[in-house]
């Protein structure tokens, strides 16, 4: 096996789909090219390039939205994390081991959650088992 050196997604890498990097301006290009050098007594089918057109739109805006969709769901698991400061958790901390205390902070950390603890351990956001709420205080 060859290693390619300029990385995947290059000529020498076969299995990576070359469609996936085409952009709808790459896609526009392609599709001139061919209305220009069509043969005049065989037009191409208008409804077929206007079709494909269409459905480079679709995916181009389910990219869009799919990317929208992620920030709006990483931004409210940092609510949800933010409403954790003060309340007491159980988790894994960032070793896999069980951890259990009251949360000091949350912080973003790349694409990432992280809670810390007063006692100093972080806890991954997708690793918090439980959220204790704390006992009402008696009449």
């Amino acid at each position: 096996m060859q290693i390619n050196p300029a990385g995947p997604g290059t000529l020498d890498n076969p299995s990576r789909n070359r469609f996936e990097d085409l952009t709808s301006e790459d896609f526009m290009k392609i599709m001139f090219a061919e209305l220009s050098h069509q043969d005049p007594l065989k037009p191409q089918d208008t409804q077929a390039l206007l079709n494909q057109i269409n459905t480079v739109r679709s995916i181009e805006s389910n990219s869009k939205l799919m990317a929208e969709l992620g920030k709006l769901v990483s931004q409210n698991q940092f609510a949800l994390a933010g409403s954790l400061v003060g309340k007491s958790i159980t988790g894994l901390d960032e070793s896999f081991l069980p951890v259990q205390g009251y949360v000091k902070s949350a912080a973003l950390e790349g694409d990432r959650i992280v809670l810390t603890l007063q006692s100093g351990e972080r806890v991954p956001m997708d690793q918090v088992e439980s959220i204790i709420e704390p006992e009402p205080p008696q009449a």
